[in-house]
């Protein structure tokens, strides 16, 4: 299964039914975390996970800058600091040099992605574009 899958809302949430507790909805899964230490077993699995690919992508792409979005940490209060501490740990010294940024809400999303590529041009060579 790709990763995109693996990682996605969808499965986690067919682990979870897996393990014999039903719920509708990523935000009902951090929900009965609070009572569930299996739920909560799974949401930080996929925390962590999504650290692992982070700093992969990160390390092949020579990133220093890593920007993360959606409800796997915008409604899960323990899966930034998990993420955060496995790109750190797995980039080793490279890691207290890439900067981490979470966007706070969807709606956000589109907007500053759209902004981050619009303005990557002037941020990286901006003597470029006065030619």
């Amino acid at each position: 299964m790709p990763t995109e899958e693996a990682l996605a809302n969808a499965e986690v949430l067919y682990c979870i039914r897996d393990r014999g507790v039903e719920l509708d909805s990523f935000t009902s899964a951090v929900a009965a975390a609070k009572y569930n230490a299996e739920v909560r077993e799974l949401l930080d699995d996929r925390a962590v996970l999504l650290g692992y690919a982070a700093a992969q992508l990160a390390e092949e792409h020579r990133a220093s800058t890593i920007v993360v979005a959606g409800s796997a940490f915008t409604d899960d209060p323990h899966a930034p600091k998990l993420f955060a501490s496995t790109v750190r740990s797995q980039l080793g010294g490279r890691g207290e040099c890439t900067e981490l940024r979470m966007i706070p809400t969807h709606r956000e999303i589109v907007c500053a992605i759209a902004r981050a590529v619009a303005l990557d041009p002037l941020l990286r060579e901006p003597l470029e574009l006065m030619a």
